[in-house]
């Protein structure tokens, strides 16, 4: 990659770690060579490149007031209105260390706990760079979750992410002095697949929880057990159960669940091969995986993938006979569109209109509706997005429906809120701000709903007034209206609740309990807050699940009482089965006209919405609730009862949290690459506090063709609702036959713009330029220096994602607009310079283009900078010749992508360059080989066109020098490219572009066709 190239992407790489940080949500814990110098520059150059974006994700609302306790082993960094539940996690962690410390055999001095309850989705990550640190998420998982089925929901989440810390622990061998030479990037075990690291994670996870982990779950066993009996198990060969990115079917549960089945396997062979193999790896060459299971079982990964798979296969048929017996378990008639998977059906008030929620290959929740028809129902008509929705309810007028959804509040939080979706005018309208509402079911007048409501480590059941309209919500929930939300019960410590439901004026609901039990209770609608005394129901039953009600059935709910879910009713008396299903079942809705049962069934390739008719529920076997076949466990139950130590942590005090301690750099990152006459060699390092505050890059870097020294320092300082960026650098340039020296410094400010979504961003800097140019093309002497300063604004928009399969963005628009003036006072030199670009997608979703094939996509593209009143045109943008797409509010706008001419072939004060692509899918490999890290997903190609034209200067090959230009001579680019999406090194996303590039001015490009041969990660 060209010099000029790298530095503006570390730039921008930089810039995008910032800007991601302010937007942060949920982050998930995320060619072979055998030359060890090479390996140790790839590996920790591209493992510090994830892990730096990863750590930059910390960033945590700058309003919140920050505490620290200290353990032994562990930091703890809390809000500090959350000391008591940072008390809790303190014990937890000394457990957990007292517990996994022997059976992983290295650990850190101090592991960093960041206690983050800004998201309400649960979850945690863990990493060991640039220090051990576990980020957690206390909010409650909701129930239907693969981390649902939990007990002592904040244990057995640290055990998890634990793990992941002692693991990555280790260096030996080799990789020793390499830690003590390049700090904490060498991390040898951080390069292990993600089967490797969460399989095992979530088998420490199971064995040292007294009730709860995965592997104990009936409902997160329940997709191995549906992928066994349909047949498609087995296409999970080992190196597809790494990957996280596949939109089919188990999708990003790959490595938890077939990795965690694996490392069961490994374990009943010989349990303590997990600090052996933790110490082989960290001292081994990295993905050399085969030789050190064969040296301790005798088999290779995929052999013993192979037999789980088999001992999967034989317990489910034999689940499958003992559920369904002589005769074939009756699972109904499946109708709508497949779905990776379906909840929450509910039927509408008169009973002709079924919604659903449903995920679409990029989409988290889909809301969708269905009508009834003489003998069906209708396919099911795309309403809205309800990202993060659990559940539908049905308001009583049958016009609009109630739910729930993971929404951006505040700026910096992301919490679950209550949304009403109207029918008539086909349109969103949100009920909440801040409230932290899931899981709702409206009353019978419409006016009020009940739902579950987060608080940090917990919930309580509340009832909540619906506003209006959006403005009135947005107004009584910023005043905290009286009476807007009512406590109705809130259970001690983090025992859960869930699925609240209206029946027979009572409202019930489920708590579970930390050993894992649910229970099923009530509280009366019309009795004073003094009278709410909760009754329990059903003790018999200690697994409950989604809650509905039925007039003629009465309370439906789902139970794995028998080992596997299934739907149940219960009419005040008695209770009986509805489905028998030998994989799962998992909320149901009735429809009383027709005496069905509407249900969502999990089968191999995700779960899908059936019918099941009186004359199907007759025709089951008659099933007494005493005589329910009961399954063995899917997986051995190895693990015997476990209790966890109980550590004297003496009396803790909090103190005030400073982020001075963690701003010393721990490690330094070499790169180098190979330059047409020369090599380009540098030294990478960050710092920054857990929380995200105060974050630095610097680097010290050269190319060996001029032999001076480049610099480049940033620092980011987040402790306001407006981020503040200090960027400086001094460093050398290529150009056509020139060196240019630029030496800058830039202060900037960066916002979200008031009264408009977070798609709007602005800042505000001012930045001192000096540029010096070399004409001897040693770098000794100057022929020209310009020293410029002065303010700059810019204000962007971005709404464009990219997810599941598709190749490129479909939809949604990126703009940029950058105005700088540079003030002869500060710097010598007066002129104005405005920047300007914008980038739009098309695909078969824009109105019009309904003809495009599914997943091609036109990209569209403009830039422009306008200098008039700039005097030196080496002070302007000049080109580049491969992409670096970026919208950095931090950009200075200085390179112009045209493809198929060499870099700094155009130089100008005024530029103006379009471009378009049509990008088109070729093939989906998803595939790997073995366990070697590398991953083929999909095949793509793009065809595009450049045009450029500048008032400034062009190179000319043939005379060896620039020549000028007058905007409106056209320089025009063609070329076709073939790009490979993929994963290397087991974690890292990367597209690999091979491609034919064209000038068509031979004049700027000598060379006529470019091949190109290109990644970015």
């Amino acid at each position: 990659m060209p010099k000029t190239n790298l530095r503006q992407s570390l730039r921008q790489i930089f810039a995008r770690l910032l800007r991601h940080g302010q937007n942060s949500g949920p982050v998930t814990c995320r060619t072979h060579k055998t030359h060890l110098s090479f390996l140790m520059t790839t590996a920790v150059f591209v493992s510090g490149l994830l892990l730096t974006a990863v750590t930059s994700a910390f960033a945590a609302p700058p309003s919140i007031e920050w505490r620290r306790l200290e353990t032994e082993h562990f930091e703890i960094l809390f809000d500090a209105r959350h000391e008591q539940l940072a008390r809790i996690y303190a014990q937890h962690a000394e457990a957990a260390w007292m517990t996994l410390a022997p059976a992983l055999r290295a650990w850190p001095d101090k592991t960093v706990i960041l206690l983050d309850d800004s998201v309400d989705a649960a979850n945690g990550a863990a990493s060991g760079f640039p220090y051990p640190t576990i980020r957690l998420w206390p909010a409650a998982p909701v129930p239907g979750e693969s981390i649902a089925d939990i007990g002592h929901w904040s244990h057995d989440l640290f055990i998890h992410e634990y793990t992941h810390v002692l693991n990555f622990e280790p260096a030996h061998g080799l990789w020793h002095p390499l830690r003590n030479i390049f700090g904490n990037i060498v991390r040898p075990n951080i390069l292990l697949p993600r089967w490797y690291l969460e399989g095992l994670a979530v088998e420490m996870e199971t064995r040292y929880s007294s009730h709860g982990g995965r592997l104990r779950s009936p409902d997160f066993l329940a997709t191995a057990r549906a992928m066994a009996l349909d047949g498609t198990l087995r296409r999970e060969e080992i190196s597809r159960v790494n990957e996280v990115s596949l939109p089919d079917h188990p999708g990003g549960a790959r490595p938890y669940l077939l990795g965690g089945l694996l490392w069961n396997k490994l374990s009943r062979e010989r349990l303590k091969v997990v600090g052996d193999l933790n110490d082989h790896f960290a001292e081994s060459l990295p993905f050399l995986l085969d030789p050190a299971l064969e040296k301790q079982i005798g088999k290779s990964w995929a052999q013993l993938l192979e037999e789980t798979y088999s001992e999967i296969e034989a317990r489910a048929r034999q689940d499958q006979l003992r559920v369904c017996g002589a005769q074939a378990c009756v699972e109904g008639q499946a109708f709508g569109e497949p779905g990776f998977w379906t909840r929450s059906p509910t039927l509408s008030p008169s009973g002709d209109q079924l919604a659903f929620l449903t995920r679409e290959h990029n989409r988290d929740a889909v809301l969708r509706l269905s009508t009834r028809t003489a003998d069906a129902w209708s396919t099911a008509e795309r309403k809205t997005d309800a990202r993060g929705a659990t559940r539908l309810s049905w308001l009583p007028d049958g016009r609009s429906i109630l739910h729930d959804g993971l929404e951006t509040f505040a700026r910096f939080s992301e919490r679950t809120e209550l949304w009403r979706y109207d029918l008539d005018s086909k349109k969103r309208v949100r009920l909440s701000f801040g409230g932290r509402l899931r899981e709702p079911t409206a009353s019978p007048d419409g006016r009020h709903a009940f739902a579950i409501q987060l608080r940090a480590g917990g919930t309580r059941l509340v009832r909540v007034r619906l506003p209006a309209d959006e403005a009135a919500a947005e107004r009584e929930f910023a005043e905290n209206s009286p009476g807007l939300i009512e406590v109705w019960h809130e259970p001690a410590g983090e025992e859960r609740l869930s699925w609240p439901v209206i029946w027979r004026d009572r409202v019930y609901f489920i708590e579970r309990k930390l050993d894992a039990r649910d229970e099923l209770w009530s509280l009366p609608l019309n009795a004073s807050p003094a009278e709410r005394t909760p009754t329990r129901h059903l003790p018999q039953f200690t697994s409950f699940g989604f809650l509905q009600t039925s007039s003629r059935l009465g309370l439906m709910f789902t139970s794995a009482q028998s080992g596997i879910s299934n739907i149940y009713a219960w009419n005040g008396e008695q209770v009986r089965p509805l489905t028998n299903t030998s994989t799962r079942a998992w909320a149901a809705t009735h429809d009383v006209t027709r005496d069905e049962l509407i249900y969502s069934r999990l089968d191999g390739e995700g779960s899908r919405l059936r019918r099941l008719t009186r004359a199907d529920r007759e025709a089951m076997p008659a099933l007494k609730l005493s005589e329910l076949p009961r399954t063995a466990p899917l997986v051995e139950p190895l693990w015997p009862v476990h209790q966890p130590p109980e550590p004297d942590l003496g009396d803790l005090q909090s103190e005030e949290f400073t982020a001075a301690r963690y701003m010393w750099p721990r490690y330094w990152m070499p790169y180098a690459t190979l330059l047409p006459g020369g090599a380009f060699v540098s030294a990478t390092t960050s710092v920054g506090d857990p929380i995200g505050r105060h974050t630095g890059v610097g680097q010290l870097s050269t190319d060996t063709r001029i032999g001076k020294p480049n610099v480049f320092l940033s620092y980011s300082n987040f402790t306001t609702p407006i981020r503040f960026t200090l960027m400086g650098d001094d460093a050398w340039d290529v150009l056509s036959g020139l060196d240019r020296r630029s030496t800058s410094a830039d202060l900037t400010a960066q916002f979200f713009i008031p009264g408009l979504s977070n798609s709007w961003s602005a800042a505000l800097s001012v930045s001192r330029l000096r540029t010096e140019l070399s004409t001897s093309g040693s770098g000794s002497s100057a022929s020209d220096v310009r020293l410029r300063a002065g303010p700059r604004v810019a204000i962007a928009y971005q709404d464009v994602s990219q997810r599941g399969h598709e190749i490129s963005p479909e939809s949604g628009r990126m703009a940029r607009l950058a105005y700088q003036r540079f003030l002869p006072d500060l710097g010598g030199i007066s002129y104005e310079k405005t920047d300007f670009s914008i980038a739009e997608f098309l695909s078969a979703r824009t109105p019009g283009l309904s003809w495009l094939p599914s997943r091609h996509a036109l990209a569209l593209n403009a830039q422009a900078s306008w200098a008039p009143q700039l005097d030196r045109l080496f002070l302007g943008p000049s080109s580049i010749s491969l992409p670096i797409e970026s919208q950095s509010l931090s950009s200075l706008g200085s390179t112009f992508v045209m493809r198929g001419y060499p870099s700094g072939s155009f130089i100008g004060k005024k530029i103006l360059r379009t471009s378009a692509e049509y990008r088109l899918p070729i093939s989906r490999p998803e595939r790997g080989f073995g366990t070697w890290p590398l991953f083929m997903q999909r095949w793509h190609a793009a065809v595009f066109g450049d045009l450029l034209t500048l008032e400034g200067a062009v190179y000319d090959w043939e005379a060896k020098g620039y020549r000028l230009r007058e905007v409106g001579h056209m320089y025009g680019a063609v070329g076709l490219e073939a790009r490979l999406d993929a994963t290397v090194l087991y974690h890292v996303p990367i597209q690999f572009t091979f491609g034919l590039h064209y000038g068509l001015d031979k004049v700027a490009n000598p060379n006529a066709v470019y091949p190109v041969i290109s990644f970015t990660l």
